[in-house]
């Protein structure tokens, strides 16, 4: 174990040093640097048994295989799918939590959404070897998608509740459903479907909170719900080649292409890793879906899925058991890193072809193996298959930098005891009405283990304080906005602010791995602070690591 004491050390001219120790396309999507979306045939592209969304005929024949091999997964799938059937699916304003095997809302729809997955899973992967099963779970994925669709006014979820955020619930849920469990559903559900399906996107487009900026929780189930509506209906819906269109050319080709180009290369999410996990995965499902529904694979120009798997293994805490806690953290979290996203982009990267789904499942199966799988059974049977070689992700490098969003982990090693920290300098990227991306361009965090040792104090304060210590976070960045909790630096009478890349040129250059030490500069931080009052005219911060032990700051 390496000792350590927080010394700040003698001044020097100018500067302040601290130091810790402790497939032809259109375009030119394929050259280098571009931005060009690629613009393939936009004809449907179906497996062999009329699946649209994610399961083409490989990825259900290996499933199928799995299943008849008796997978512990599919076993647990099955029973929890046979289940369902006997179960009373309650509209949204029943009872939002009954017990097993009966289902509820949940969350603005979040208790509706595995069980869609888990029955139409059930009913594709025993189709053709049990007929009678596959009518079940095809009777009560029909059940639950009526109770999804059920109008306002009859019981249903009105689309404008809390601006839309239950579009990432609803249409996705009842957009792949209707895919899956087609066979399944008389001409009178499915239209019923459309009906709903068509009223949360119609709403969601002219309404949607945050409904044009790409960065964010809200547009990513926006995203994956209105992709996957226009793949699985069409040509049922009258309204799915124009949703189609506006994903092609505004929310992806205008908005998140561009966007996740220029801010998110190697991964990250502005908002923090308790909205990360659900948003990344939700974007990854959409390139896949993407991929599978139209032939167009847009993930090989933005490796989205292959970058997030390897940050989310750099920027966990040594023991596992944390994740890095910049970005929005409410009270009573204790923020660990996601086992169902790792499995999610592991599956999503094997699917893919990417060799980089070995060390991926290494990871997720660590974490799994460290706090326990937070993920759902359906995800457990479509993404992880035990049979499959893994590389221990500890062959990754001992450190890692997103340069779109300007973030450096560095580590002692690969060990639950070692020493990790981070050093993060870049723009405001998150969609500007949510807010959850903080102010703290140019701090500076450490850990050793699973003890912080120079904390993020806006992510630790609500973990450590609760309800009180999210409130005063909250009052800091929001309220009083005096921005004074971080660790880095602040200017009396001026606070750091939302300032985009447009505006903003703070980034991180000269990264360097060198075994000994890694060195990353932070440039144009001064572009992160107001304006008004005393102004910051230049700010530039070097970050040196010296393994195993020490952290040396320069401004």
């Amino acid at each position: 174990m390496v000792g350590h004491a927080l010394r700040w050390l003698s001044p020097i001219p100018f500067g302040l040093v601290m130091a810790v120790s402790v497939s032809a396309c259109n375009g030119d999507a394929n050259s280098p640097g571009s931005a060009a979306v690629k613009t393939c045939s936009v004809s449907q592209a179906v497996s062999s048994v009329g699946v649209r969304l994610y399961l083409d005929d490989t990825v259900l024949g290996a499933l199928q295989q799995r299943a008849a091999a008796n997978d512990a997964a599919w076993v647990a799938l099955r029973a929890h799918c046979d289940a369902l059937t006997g179960g009373t699916f309650n509209l949204p304003s029943g009872n939002a939590y009954p017990d097993l095997p009966d289902v509820g809302q949940g969350y603005e729809g979040d208790g509706y959404l595995p069980e869609v997955m888990s029955l139409g899973l059930c009913y594709r992967v025993v189709h053709g070897t049990d007929a009678q099963a596959e009518a079940n779970y095809g009777a009560a994925g029909a059940r639950l998608l009526m109770v999804m669709a059920t109008p306002a006014s009859s019981g249903g979820q009105a689309p404008s509740t809390d601006d839309g955020y239950g579009i990432r619930n609803y249409g996705v849920a009842m957009a792949t459903g209707y895919d899956w469990l087609g066979p399944a559903l008389s001409a009178s559900q499915k239209q019923s479907v459309v009906t709903s399906l068509n009223a949360w996107i119609d709403w969601y487009d002219g309404n949607g909170f945050s409904n044009s900026e790409p960065i964010g929780n809200y547009f990513a189930g926006y995203l994956l719900a209105k992709a996957a509506t226009a793949i699985a209906t069409d040509p049922d819906n009258a309204n799915a080649a124009t949703y189609w269109s506006d994903v092609q050319t505004r929310m992806w080709g205008q908005l998140g292409q561009p966007a996740y180009a220029a801010s998110m290369g190697g991964g990250g999410w502005p908002e923090g890793w308790e909205y990360g996990p659900r948003a990344v995965e939700e974007t990854a499902q959409f390139l896949w879906a993407v991929k599978t529904g139209k032939g167009m694979d847009w993930g090989s120009a933005l490796p989205l899925a292959h970058d997030e798997a390897s940050y989310v293994r750099a920027f966990a805490w040594p023991s596992l058991k944390h994740m890095d806690d910049q970005g929005t953290i409410h009270s009573q979290t204790r923020l660990a890193p996601s086992s169902s996203a790792a499995r999610a982009l592991a599956g999503i990267l094997q699917y893919s072809g990417d060799p980089a789904a070995a060390s991926a499942r290494s990871y997720a199966a660590d974490l799994i193996a460290t706090n326990g799988d937070d993920g759902a059974l359906w995800d457990a049977f479509l993404y992880a298959d035990p049979t499959l070689p893994t590389q221990p992700y500890t062959a990754d490098p001992l450190s890692y930098f997103a340069t779109g969003p300007g973030h450096v982990a560095v580590r002692s090693e690969w060990q639950k005891d070692a020493v990790w920290g981070t050093f993060v300098a870049g723009p405001y990227i998150d969609a500007p009405d949510s807010g959850e991306q903080l102010f703290n361009q140019g701090s500076v965090a450490v850990v050793e283990g699973d003890q912080p040792i120079l904390v993020n104090a806006t992510g630790w304060l609500p973990q450590a304080g609760g309800n009180a210590g999210e409130t005063f976070v909250y009052d800091d960045s929001w309220g009083s906005k005096t921005r004074l909790l971080n660790n880095t630096f602040y200017v009396a009478g001026t606070t750091q602010e939302q300032v985009a890349p447009g505006t903003s040129k703070t980034h991180v250059e000269k990264y360097e791995e060198e075994g000994a030490f890694v060195h990353a500069r932070g440039l144009h931080i001064a572009d992160m602070y107001g304006t008004n009052g005393v102004g910051v005219s230049q700010f530039t911060r070097d970050f040196t690591y010296v393994r195993p032990g020490i952290f040396v700051v320069y401004d």
